[in-house]
């Protein structure tokens, strides 16, 4: 299952679970004080959440994922930067998010859709083939000299 519905676009937020990531100390920090405003009124709530110190020597930057879920449709207005990701269930944590599926491109269904009644007329060849042999037997067997 897809770690995302797309990117919501709407501002305010209709009520639904969404995810994001922020990338560096000053994107979590921004993002936390806009979490506070949003929690302190009731209109969200976060489901999950994990922070990634920077790595040694600062090499990569701090990361936090939060998912959360707006309970209060029209008020919690999107601040950026960029925009969130709508939220299926299956995601609650950021193995979801970094881990999920891999989604084909519509050329490479289609090529593995092919793929796949290739195999079906094949495997359809070979159990048709047993069949005979196995109605040949019987014949044999029950025939009565």
């Amino acid at each position: 299952m897809a770690a995302s519905l797309g990117l919501e676009r709407r501002n305010p937020l209709p009520a639904g679970r969404y995810w994001t990531m922020r990338i560096g100390q000053k994107q979590i920090e921004a993002f936390d004080a806009w979490l506070s405003k949003w929690r302190s009124v009731k209109a969200l709530r976060v489901l999950a959440s994990d922070f990634d110190p920077a790595g040694p020597f600062n090499t990569q930057p701090a990361t936090a994922f939060v998912l959360f879920e707006v309970l209060t449709p029209q008020i919690v207005v999107w601040e950026g930067p960029g925009l969130p990701d709508k939220a299926p269930l299956n995601v609650t944590s950021r193995d979801d998010v970094e881990h999920g599926p891999v989604i084909l491109e519509p050329a490479e269904r289609v090529e593995e859709a092919a793929k796949a009644a290739a195999g079906a007329v094949t495997r359809g060849s070979e159990t048709f083939t047993v069949l005979l042999f196995v109605a040949a037997v019987v014949f044999l067997l029950s025939k009565k000299d």
